[in-house]
């Protein structure tokens, strides 16, 4: 009975509690950033076409940069999981990344 009740409480945390906690507080709700990147950084694929288009331009002390919009579901020391729009969710390299914008709380 209470080994049922466990994996009930488990599965109830997995499906419906982890997803709804901030990453702040080590949960696992996606967190919707904007990334400064260079488009010299970015692959020269297909599937970044619309990031290099479609980032707004700013203008730093000595290259160009763009904000991209995405979804941030991950985090690490030295990578990113991100997601743009309804694209596939991919890995980032820190070096790629020169700034993430968080939203104001």
């Amino acid at each position: 009975m209470w080994v049922l009740l466990a994996l009930v409480a488990c599965r109830l945390y997995v499906v419906e509690v982890f997803p709804r906690i901030p990453q702040s507080l080590g949960g696992g709700r996606p967190l919707a950033v904007e990334l400064l990147v260079s488009p010299d950084a970015l692959p020269q694929t297909k599937e970044f076409e619309d990031w290099r288009t479609d980032g707004a331009a700013s203008k730093t002390e000595t290259k160009e940069s763009i904000l991209i919009p995405v979804t941030l579901y991950f985090r690490s020391e030295h990578e990113l999981i991100v997601r743009k729009g309804e694209g596939p969710v991919i890995s980032l390299s820190d070096h790629v990344i020169e700034g993430i914008v968080f939203p104001p709380r």
